[in-house]
């Protein structure tokens, strides 16, 4: 199957469209992060010379990456003629280290910081418009499970679905957030049947002719265009769109979606693993099922992918996928005589010189048509660094966020700490930094956004100053993204960190619990004021810390509510340190003073950890609240002892 090229282009599904688009000035639809479009322009290696870059999976008969080839082991043929390979890399991302703990596992930091090494970007696309059966959307739950319980702990993954995005989520590591994603598949009950109208290959509703299902694999490819030097992976969990020659309806406006597909992901390096959840089928000439495989196998062979098809347990095979995008070797060359008026297309063609291997590589170049372009205004800095689909490093930041209630109009407020590293400052240097912090739904609306600048004195003399600064916003209960840009105006550098935070809805919950605080003595130096007054006590300073040492002092803070008007009821608390083989060390249990929540329906926790007595290693700690007979409520915050 020949995709057909054209310059037609289909007109996108209304609610993708608004999933997906940029949301306003500077941010973008958080879903999947798309980020502002920019020039189109091939890939470039570290180096700085304009090649065009592939990336080349070698792999023996037991589907094992080959590792130790060099670039004399490579031939690059382009429209069948041999081209120099003119830079060359090896890529070796090593298998995570097998947890001594489950919850190593389980609970993601509550501090997150964007100094990630190089390491994948993987976004998982649910096809939920084609899967069709209650075995399928099972095959698919298992499918993405396994691939979930596949991620290094540096890679970062979204889910997205072709139509219905309420539970979509971005790039996180947080396993238990990817799982509650997947809570929009139809795996508990039969999925809505599509209609197939009059026999035509035209579904009803608003995925018209399954283009959503093509569609949403092209914006996901234009919204990855600017993360470089990572592996980029799109997993589609797809039965296939049977694209059926003669269809006048469907077929042409099938083919270009397609076509701007291949175009869009070799534009961002990106590889298309397609995984059909159906099973096993019998070859049965050239019907609907066949033209469906052809779909995806064709998207894995022009996008440099692989694709699992005509397998009962695509489960199994799925983690696969990881194993091979984690080693893999970087091919550049340069094209010779291109079309300036560019729009063509040239057959590539890797070998290389072992025998009984497979290699997976994109089998065609698109040379994009020249642009003119207006040169846009260059967006503030604190703008710019959360407009991408991943967190900008320039500046090292680490964040801790935690929601509380308030006497603000949303009922809650959330407590930003952002930790930085400055150089070494001369005597009485005050150090200034611009904090914008942006709040946005799962289907990327923008819900509040605050700008301050900090004022701090840094202590003269030391090598390197650690510091942290503060902000907050108000917030109703619900789910948010929330992406925190930091600019430090003598460094003039600029960061930002993006996470996924719940905010309870603490005037009804029975019973629920703020985030955690953690405070430390000696504590660094923090450029507070009166921020936080109305919502934490006078003597209890945030901090980003989780690393402590044996000689810190270190307290947890909550506060624990009972909403609504009921009369309050006892309350216990405790909490409990885990060390990193998954043995309670120390487990303490307190009753909350009930004429306390009498007078305002609230308890201020605090308690102290025994750092002094841990050994030096991993440590998780729990606080659970809990009301008889009703389940606990849960917070959980990881630290580490040096």
């Amino acid at each position: 199957m020949r995709p057909a090229s054209g310059a037609a282009a289909a007109g996108h599904n209304g609610l993708l469209t608004r999933f997906l688009a940029t949301v306003a000035a500077g941010a973008v639809a958080v879903s999947i992060a798309v980020a502002a479009r920019q020039a189109q322009t091939p890939p470039v290696f570290r180096g700085g010379t304009n090649l065009v870059q592939l990336d080349v999976s070698v792999l023996d008969r037991d589907y094992k990456p080959v590792t130790g080839l060099t670039a004399a082991d490579f031939t690059l043929l382009e429209n069948g003629k041999p081209q120099a390979v003119v830079a060359f890399a090896a890529v070796n991302v090593p298998p995570p280290a097998p947890p001594t703990a489950s919850w190593m596992q389980d609970v993601a930091p509550d501090v997150l910081s964007n100094q990630l090494r190089d390491s994948r970007i993987i976004v998982l696309v649910v096809d939920d418009v084609g899967v069709g059966s209650l075995a399928g959307w099972r095959s698919v739950r298992r499918t993405a499970e396994a691939l979930i319980d596949s991620l290094g702990s540096d890679d970062r993954m979204a889910v997205v679905y072709a139509f219905g995005n309420a539970t979509a989520q971005d790039f996180t590591a947080d396993r238990v957030r990817l799982r509650r994603a997947l809570s929009g598949m139809g795996s508990e009950k039969e999925p809505t049947a599509v209609t197939l109208l009059n026999g035509l290959n035209v579904e009803s509703g608003q995925c018209t002719c399954r283009l959503c299902s093509i569609e949403v694999l092209e914006r996901v490819a234009q919204s990855l265009k600017g993360i470089q030097d990572r592996r980029k992976v799109v997993v589609f969990l797809s039965t296939g769109v049977a694209i059926v020659p003669g269809d006048i309806l469907c077929e042409s406006a099938q083919r270009v979606a397609l076509n701007r597909v291949f175009r869009e992901a070799q534009l961002a390096n990106v590889s298309i693993y397609p995984v059909d959840p159906s099973g096993l089928k019998t070859k049965g000439g050239r019907g609907g099922e066949d033209r469906a495989q052809d779909f995806l196998l064709t998207l894995a062979g022009y996008t440099g992918g692989h694709a699992v098809v005509n397998d009962n347990f695509p489960e199994r095979v799925a983690p696969r996928i990881m194993v091979e995008t984690g080693s893999y070797y970087l091919l550049g060359y340069e094209p010779s005589g291109l079309d300036p008026k560019g729009d063509e297309y040239r057959r590539l063609d890797v070998k290389v010189n072992r025998p009984g291997v497979e290699v997976h590589t994109r089998s065609r170049y698109y040379n994009p048509p020249a642009k003119v372009t207006e040169a846009a205004a260059e967006a503030p800095p604190l703008e710019s660094a959360i407009a991408g689909a991943l967190s900008r490093r320039d500046l090292p930041m680490r964040l801790a966020v935690a929601p509380f209630a308030s006497a603000a109009p949303s009922g809650s407020t959330v407590i930003f700490t952002i930790g930085l590293d400055a150089p070494p400052t001369a005597p009485g240097t005050t150090d200034a930094v611009d904090v914008l912090t942006r709040a946005f739904t799962p289907d990327g609306t923008p819900r509040g956004s605050t700008e301050r600048t900090a004022r701090i004195a840094l202590p003269s003399g030391a090598a390197e100053a650690t510091f942290e600064v503060f902000s907050r916003m108000d917030l109703g209960p619900g789910r948010y993204e929330l992406r925190v840009s930091a600019h430090h105006q003598r460094l003039d550098k600029t960061g930002s960190v993006y996470v996924s935070i719940d905010v309870p809805d603490f005037s009804r919950l029975p019973l629920s619990v703020s985030g955690v605080v953690m405070r430390t003595r000696p504590a660094p130096p923090a450029a507070l004021g009166n921020l936080l007054a109305t919502l934490l006590p006078a003597t209890v300073t945030p901090t980003a810390r989780r690393e402590f040492t044996r000689a810190d002092r270190v307290t947890a803070f909550a506060r624990v509510y009972q909403g609504g008007r009921p009369a309050v009821v006892p309350v216990s608390i405790s909490l409990t340190i885990t060390d990193e083989h998954n043995a309670p060390l120390r487990s303490f249990t307190d009753a909350l003073p009930l004429d306390d929540f009498a007078a305002g329906r609230f308890v201020n926790y605090e308690h102290d950890l025994p750092v002094a007595d841990l050994a030096p290693g991993a440590y998780l700690m729990t606080i659970q609240a809990t009301v008889r007979g009703e389940a606990p409520i849960r917070r959980d915050v990881r630290f580490s002892v040096k």
